[in-house]
């Protein structure tokens, strides 16, 4: 008699996907409905979906799909699904392109797991009255001079009988991976265009073609490809590339390898080598370079620079495979432990027209004599200097601000140049940092200090006719309209006189005797006056009585006026406003 342990290993079965058929720019899968004896709707089947065909057969206890099979996940349904529609998320399948689809069956916790894959199904492609893009390859990397070259292969078929011959094709284009707002670059007859003046060292671009017949009709848009994006990650002594690109063809391609280029040298030669075919259905759209290809170590201390060509398919025997695509040239260098220096920051200052002085009246200098008062759309504008030589590795520069002395500085934005436009503000209050951060993270000193200040402003009159004839029948601050001279009209005030960054107003009257006839607490108005904003509010609005509602008798008065603005100097936070207001009834 023999004893022995054995693992054993349970595998869920593949799942039976039966067919696939093509409608327009929609997929309809037919499938057999998973069951494994469960209770409930435990188990999930994953649908996945790639361009062009890809040849894997899994083992017998080989679960799930291989990590770089280009493969993406689209959707997951209950095991009583048989039929799946795929449409893109509603944005359409690409015309041109073989679609395949392969389902994965995932089981619940606690020893959750995966089936086998199914087998995998392909869709032909549908030939369609629409232009296909084929190439959006970087030319020339440049912040300013920057070039791409879009290619696109014509209809595949085309009703004479509705449209006329020659075609033209209109080229759009918007910037970012994930797309944006379409802009025309040009109308052609070609099926290539250059598109020049563009900023590719730190820009993706889309783009889509427009098939239009020779008297004008719009026949079909292609759907839209961006250039290849390619980014480095340093590490000590070596540097991770990683590119990517949202196109309608796969970048993935069985026995396809892409092809990575470095300049070795400096960032002024113009010499590259090829370093690596990638390949990238087993490794993925990756590649550290260590200075494997020639058994050269990088360099800490030096800029390399690199671009890839891409390889890719629509699986459709009518366009021309691989295509390639290049990516825009980047630099990366290994890490270091060296940060870069401290930059000297700067800031647009706002000038302010002294408190009160409206003598001050030099045409354009300040920038609230032609805003109304009810203004609240501010922006700071900081720059900083270029750090050279000491700066050559800089990635990203950190823009941290606080509104309030007191307050913790934030990091709010990280950009790429010079200078940052802090938008959508509600004052001007605030003081800003900058650190520059290199391509191996290291983070200088913080920048000098700047900050900004708001304007406070607050006007009072001296006179008021509190008599009920609606004109000019409250002492009230200057606000953008005031009661007009005549019927009640409304005219606008001088814009010098609007109440700027005020936040509460104490205000009291006295009489010729010194005694005190009215007072007036703005925040307590807003707490006694559910709808009054602390804009209505610090307008005072009195009407001319005491306060205990008596009318006052037509005279001079005294006032005081405590009034509390926004702003960062602590020597600006309170003004004790004082003067004199004539009262006729």
């Amino acid at each position: 008699m023999t004893f022995a342990t054995w693992n054993i290993t349970v595998v869920g079965a593949k799942p039976d996907l039966q067919s696939t058929t093509r409608d327009e720019r929609e997929a309809v899968l037919n499938f057999t409905p998973y069951n494994c004896n469960l209770v409930g709707d435990l188990v999930r089947v994953q649908i996945w979906r790639r361009v062009a065909s890809f040849d894997y057969s899994p083992g017998e206890c080989e679960t799930g799909l291989p990590e770089n099979s280009g493969y993406q996940l689209i959707d997951e349904v209950g095991t009583n699904i048989s039929t799946y529609r795929d449409t893109n998320n509603g944005a359409g399948l690409a015309f041109g392109a073989q679609y395949c689809y392969r389902l994965i069956a995932t089981f619940p916790s606690p020893r959750g797991g995966e089936s086998i894959v199914s087998d995998e199904i392909c869709i032909d492609p549908v030939e369609v009255s629409a232009p296909t893009i084929t190439h959006v390859t970087v030319n020339s990397t440049d912040e300013n001079t920057g070039e791409i070259r879009v290619s696109w292969r014509s209809p595949f078929e085309l009703d004479l009988s509705v449209f006329s011959l020659p075609l033209n094709y209109r080229v759009s284009r918007s910037s970012g991976m994930s797309g944006g707002t379409l802009e025309e670059v040009d109308v052609t007859t070609d099926t290539t265009l250059l598109d020049l003046d563009l900023n590719t060292t730190n820009n993706t671009y889309h783009y889509t073609v427009t098939a239009i017949d020779n008297s004008g009709v719009e026949i079909e848009t292609s759907v839209a490809a961006s250039s290849v994006r390619i980014e480095p990650t340093p590490q000590f002594e070596k540097i991770e590339l990683n590119w990517s690109a949202d196109v309608p063809w796969s970048n993935i391609i069985q026995g396809e390898r892409h092809e990575l280029y470095r300049n070795n040298v400096q960032t002024d030669s113009n010499v590259f080598e090829k370093i690596a075919d990638i390949e990238v259905s087993s490794e993925g759209l990756r590649y550290v370079d260590e200075g494997q290809f020639n058994d050269v170590p990088l360099d800490n201390t030096t800029l390399y620079c690199y671009y890839v060509i891409t390889k890719g398919s629509y699986g459709n025997p009518l366009i021309e495979s691989p295509q390639l695509n290049f990516s825009q040239i980047i630099f990366g260098q290994p890490s270091d432990d060296i940060a870069p220096c401290a930059i000297n920051l700067e800031i647009k200052e706002i000038k302010c027209r002294p408190l009160g002085d409206l003598s001050v009246a030099e045409a354009g200098e300040y920038p609230f004599d032609s805003l109304p008062c009810e203004f609240d759309d501010f922006e700071n504008t900081i720059s900083w200097n270029d750090p050279g030589l000491c700066g050559e590795d800089i990635e990203r520069y950190d823009v941290y601000f606080k509104g309030k002395l007191n307050d913790q500085f934030e990091k709010i934005a990280s950009v790429t140049d010079t200078v940052y436009v802090h938008e959508n503000m509600l004052s001007y209050a605030g003081c800003y940092l900058v650190k520059s951060v290199d391509r191996s993270g290291n983070e200088s000193e913080f920048s000098n200090e700047v900050c900004n200040d708001n304007c406070p402003n607050y006007v009072l009159p001296n006179v008021f006719t509190p008599n009920d004839d609606n004109v000019n029948d409250s002492f009230r601050a200057f606000s953008n309209l005031v009661l007009g001279d005549e019927g009640g009209a409304i005219k606008d005030v001088d814009l010098k006189n609007c109440p700027r960054f005020v936040e509460s107003v104490d205000f009291k009257v006295y009489n010729r005797w010194g005694g005190e006839v009215f007072s007036y607490q703005s925040e307590d108005a807003r707490s006694n006056g559910e709808s009054l904003s602390r804009e209505e509010a610090i307008l005072i609005d009195w009407d001319g009585k005491s306060n205990n509602g008596n009318a006052l008798t037509s005279g001079v008065y005294f006032y005081s006026a405590e009034v509390k603005f926004d702003v960062i100097d602590p020597s600006k936070r309170t003004r004790l406003i004082k003067g004199w207001v004539q009262l006729l009834r």
